[in-house]
Order: C-alpha cells, then sequence, then structure tokens
C-alpha cells in the first residue's frame, strides 16, 4: 500500500479538501468570467423557455433545460445566468466529495484517497468548464452519484442516478446498456433489473412527455445532427436517423482514407497530450498542454484498469472510458466532451500508479 498518512483528523483533511474545491472553483470564474455562453448554452436556455411556455425542445436532450427552467422559476431570468455559475461552482464541489468518497472506500487509503480527489479538484479542464452553461457539470454529478451507490451496492439508487444523466448527457447510454448486460453476464438477476428499470425511467418520462407535446418521439435531433457534423456537413440534412446514418456512411465509402484520418484525428483531440481542437482556446499552447496531461494519466488508468480485480465500480469506469471514446472516434472531439471521463480517468490512473508504485517497491526489496 502506498505510504499511509499519518493523522487522525481525516474529516479535517476532507474539510480542506472540499474549501480548496470551492475556492479553486470560485476562483475560476471570477478570474475568467467570459466566455459562459457559447451557442449551445444559448440553445439550451432557449429550450428551457420553451418548456416553461409549456412546449418541448426537440434538437438537445430535455434533461439540462429541465434544470435550467428549475433555476429560472427561482431566481428570474434577469438572474438566471449567474445563479447557474454558482450552481456549477456548487456541484463541482460536490462532485469532488462523492469522488473522494468512493476513492476512500475503494482504497482504505486516505492518502490516495485525497491525492487523487485533490487531481480532480485542480484539474485543468474540469475547472474550466464550471464557468460555462453546458451539460458537463450536472452530467458529471449524477453520473458520480451513480457511481457512488454502486460502490455500496444501492443499484436502484445508482440506475437513477444514471438515467437522470442520461437526459442530460445522452452519451452515457451506451455505458449505462454494457454495464447492465455485465451484470446480466455475472448472472446478477436482480441487481441488473433495478439499475436497468431506474436507468430508462428518467429517459421514458422525457420522451413521453416530449410525445404528449409534440406528437414525435425523440431523445433529441443533435444525435442525428451529428452524423452530419462528422462528416463536414454543418446542416441537418434530414431528421430521419436512417438517412443521416446512410450519408455518414456513403462519405466513409467515398472518401475511405479522408475518413479514416479525421476519425483518428478525432481520437487525437480526444486523449491526445497536444489536441488541436481546443474550444475557446485554440491558439494557446499553453492551454493546449494543460489539456494534454490526461495522455499519461490513459497510460496510468489502461495499467490500472489492466491489472486491477474486475468489481463492479472498475467495470463501470473502464465503460464510461470506452464508450465515450468509441463515441467521437465515430463523430468528432473537442476537449469538454473529455469532461465527463475524467473523473473515472483519474481514479482508474490513481489503481495504476498503486500497482507500479508496488511493483518497484517489490523489485528493490528483492535486490
Amino acid at each position: 500500500m502506498l505510504y499511509k498518512l499519518k493523522t487522525t483528523k481525516p474529516l479535517l483533511l476532507q474539510s480542506l479538501l472540499l474549501i480548496l474545491a470551492l475556492a479553486a472553483h470560485s476562483l475560476i470564474c471570477i478570474i475568467f468570467p467570459s466566455p459562459v455562453l457559447t451557442t449551445d448554452s444559448i440553445n439550451y436556455l432557449n429550450q428551457a423557455d420553451t418548456l416553461l411556455r409549456g412546449g418541448f425542445g426537440l434538437y438537445f436532450p430535455n434533461g439540462y433545460p429541465f434544470l435550467l427552467a428549475i433555476v429560472t422559476l427561482f431566481t428570474g431570468i434577469d438572474a438566471r445566468i449567474i445563479s447557474v455559475i454558482i450552481l456549477n461552482v456548487l456541484i463541482s464541489v460536490a462532485s469532488v466529495y462523492l469522488f473522494y468518497r468512493v476513492l476512500i472506500k475503494y482504497f482504505g487509503n486516505i492518502t490516495l484517497a485525497l491525492a487523487a480527489a485533490l487531481v480532480l479538484t485542480i484539474y485543468p479542464n474540469h475547472l474550466n468548464y464550471t464557468r460555462f452553461i453546458l451539460t458537463e457539470v450536472p452530467a458529471v454529478f449524477f453520473i458520480l452519484l451513480s457511481f457512488y451507490f454502486l460502490s455500496i451496492k444501492k443499484y436502484s439508487f445508482a440506475g437513477l442516478m444514471s438515467g437522470i444523466a442520461a437526459t442530460i448527457k445522452t452519451t452515457v447510454i451506451p455505458a449505462m446498456l454494457f454495464f447492465s448486460l455485465y451484470l446480466i453476464i455475472k448472472k446478477d438477476k436482480s441487481n441488473v433489473l433495478q439499475f436497468l428499470f431506474l436507468t430508462l425511467i428518467p429517459l421514458a418520462i422525457m420522451i413521453l412527455y416530449g410525445y404528449i407535446v409534440t406528437s414525435q418521439i425523440t431523445i433529441g435531433y443533435s444525435s442525428i445532427h451529428n452524423f452530419y457534423l462528422a462528416v463536414g456537413q454543418p446542416d441537418l440534412l434530414s431528421l430521419n436517423l436512417t438517412e443521416a446514418m446512410n450519408y455518414y456512411f456513403s462519405y466513409a465509402l467515398d472518401n475511405p482514407i479522408k475518413f479514416m484520418m479525421e476519425r483518428f484525428q478525432s481520437l487525437w483531440d480526444f486523449w491526445g497530450f497536444l489536441p488541436s481542437a481546443n474550444e475557446g482556446l485554440r491558439s494557446e499552447l499553453f492551454y493546449q498542454l494543460l489539456i494534454g496531461i490526461r495522455f499519461p494519466l490513459l497510460i496510468l488508468a489502461i495499467i490500472g484498469f489492466i491489472t486491477s480485480h474486475k468489481d463492479n465500480i472498475i467495470v463501470f469506469s473502464g465503460l464510461i472510458l470506452l464508450t465515450i471514446t468509441l463515441i467521437h472516434f465515430i463523430f468528432y472531439s473537442i476537449p469538454r466532451y473529455n469532461f465527463a471521463v475524467e473523473p473515472f480517468l483519474i481514479f482508474l490512473a490513481a489503481i495504476g500508479l498503486q500497482k507500479i508504485y508496488h511493483r518497484l517497491k517489490t523489485k528493490s526489496s528483492a535486490d
């Protein structure tokens, strides 16, 4: 085991961690107050307004607009931007706390748990997107809630939190379905029914409400649009998924070399140590290098996953990394799309670091 911090005051250290998290996420919003609104942000706010008028926006999933609508009800339109940013800060601190609680339970080592939670607290991408009105912060909060409930074997709550996360960010849906399949393979029938059923309920409610209001069945047309955007077509040419996929694969067949180069460029922008796509900071080498620290963490995470005992939270973490990586390999990437995997990247990287430390220590003792 890694060196254990000698302390009888874990509560004090936990409190200091949360104070640091609050300070760091608050300061990033004060020092860099803009941009907080992207084109996507404006669309989310517009969909929130549509919900408040009794309508239902069809482009993005409505989980995040629903959250924005609730904030608007409490604060009014004039104060909602600053209110959402404050909420982002509080949710980010809560995410650090949940992450720490899972790690302290898993490692039984306050030093390693605090170190990994500290990395998440000051992780550049994690800090940066606190100041944006986007899905990343709330989606990760609900995914981490699911992660936490899995760690204490509360599968129904884990499923419900996963379902809420999926209404905010649909790229997590494949991970939840594959995790359910994993539970089936394990012959864990009771838990898979709880997890899968509760995961599907929030999605079903969102789809049903959308159908009642609009007579259309969809999670969000943005998923269809991604097939066009991935191959350089900015327009949503059709609302039909089959037609969008045909356009995508036709491009792939007509331009196979270019298509594969674009896919690997997308993979590089998702995991590479010097990404070319850097939302809001494209010309800043320093910021690109900061984002690029994910690359060595990925190497450690792969080591951690391969060498660890495959319990539920390890498999859950690995599936989050794998499925979201594949989705953005198929489509396209910018740094914020990496946001959802960062806690699980750090968790598995901490395991990898621990394994390397043990191996080196054993080798040193043998010599």
